[in-house]
């Protein structure tokens, strides 16, 4: 297991658009990768078991490991279950100081069978919450 939170580029070689187009390719759908991310609908990003994660909008149970340097995230779920396969989406992370916070409080709860089970984040959790809740758990 990494020592940090997981990214795209600590967890798998190569490029994150690379390992996306090829998953979706396995499921007979071509797709290329975006020219304008800007110009792309928003997932919001979060962490999950130590993973920094975005999910697929539809709920179709769909997630993926991203990237900070590449954030981008399609749906890979084969068609009949979500059919977003062909939309790409810019994740959203929380600013570089909030990210590096969050890794820090979530780094100090212990792993749980060699896992970071209980090293997890979503959007409205503020720092003084992590906080809060390491506290609550004898970690801090």
């Amino acid at each position: 297991m990494a020592a940090g939170i997981i990214t795209h580029e600590t967890w798998q070689e190569g490029p994150l658009t690379r390992r996306f187009v090829a998953q979706l390719a396995a499921h007979g759908i071509t797709v290329a990768p975006p020219s304008d991310i800007d110009a792309l609908p928003i997932v919001a990003a979060a962490i999950n078991h130590g993973r920094w994660v975005a999910t697929c909008p539809a709920d179709c149970g769909s997630a993926a490991v991203v990237s900070f340097q590449t954030p981008l995230f399609i749906c890979t779920e084969p068609r009949q279950v979500c059919g977003r396969g062909k939309t790409w989406y810019q994740v959203r992370f929380p600013p570089p100081e909030q990210r590096a916070e969050i890794e820090s409080i979530l780094l100090r709860r212990p792993l749980q069978d060699g896992w970071p089970v209980n090293r997890n984040w979503v959007w409205g959790e503020s720092v003084a919450m992590l906080t809060r809740e390491n506290v609550a758990h004898g970690v801090d």
